[in-house]
């Protein structure tokens, strides 16, 4: 395998997680109006969750990937990625 297809399944396997992470340990709610759509509670993790969703939360913010809700910054949900 090359390092760039290497790369390119280590970067997949990430933002399996990280999604995973978010979707498994927060609690969601569907959100109707201008910002419709399912956001998720990043404070909601159980205490023994909470620093996976913390991790997760700083990773897409790092990479530009995660909306917070304009009115409540708690709630998040992915942004498309673009290749």
């Amino acid at each position: 395998m090359k390092q760039t297809e290497l790369n390119a399944l280590a970067h997949e396997i990430a933002m399996s997680t990280v999604q995973s992470d978010i979707e498994c340990f927060c609690t969601s709610q569907q959100i109707s109006g201008t910002r419709f759509g399912r956001w998720y509670d990043a404070t909601t993790a159980a205490p023994d969750a909470k620093d996976y969703v913390d991790r997760a939360v700083h990773y897409l913010d790092a990479l530009n990937l995660l909306e917070h809700h304009p009115e409540n910054p708690t709630l998040v949900r992915m942004k498309k990625e673009s290749r």
